[in-house]
């Protein structure tokens, strides 16, 4: 997005706003997922056998096999784009790519806009691959035949949902922009 000093420094203010409300209450929900999938693996762990399944097909049947120590690589996986995706509040306006010009009345706007986004992408991702830990562990325990076919579903659904609503939201500010003028 080709954006001014001044509309980048805007945009910025807006990324960095403190959170409120819907805002704080993503941040909080992800960091409790992600802390209570990697202590639920840290609980378990003494009970888990050497081979746990590592990859499941369509159905939710598990049709790869490796150490147990390859739920700390997904754990891993987990906390990581946890991470990326916190830190991407902070990110230069030039690493987004925005469909719509961004201009001094809408810039705050946009930035709070893409805070937000990062927030619900952030659960969306997270839920997913702590359901998909936790999935893995039942298996692996004897709890489970496989992945209910709900686990992928509902994570994939969550991540289609956020996108929707930005690009929705995004519309929203462009046609507002456009009216503007």
């Amino acid at each position: 997005m080709q954006v001014s000093p001044e509309e980048a420094k805007l945009v910025i203010a807006g990324l960095r706003t403190p959170p409120e409300g819907v805002d704080l209450a993503l941040e909080i929900l992800t960091a409790l997922v992600v802390v209570m999938a990697v202590a639920f693996l840290a609980v378990v762990w003494s009970g888990l056998p050497e081979r746990v399944p590592t990859h499941f097909d369509a159905a939710g049947a598990p049709d790869a096999f490796g150490s147990r120590w390859s739920l700390w690589g997904l754990a891993g996986v987990m906390v990581a784009l946890y991470a990326v995706l916190y830190a991407m509040k902070f990110a230069s306006p030039r690493l987004w790519n925005m469909p719509f010009k961004v201009t001094a009345a809408n810039a705050k706007a946009v930035g709070r806009l893409l805070a937000r986004f990062s927030r619900v992408m952030n659960l969306a991702c997270t839920v997913l691959f702590g359901a998909l830990l936790v999935g893995s562990v039942r298996v692996a325990l004897g709890q489970a035949g496989g992945l209910p076919i709900w686990t992928t579903l509902t994570g994939v659904l969550l991540i289609f949902v956020a996108l929707a609503w930005i690009m929705t939201t995004m519309s929203r500010l462009s046609r507002a922009g456009a009216a503007r003028k």
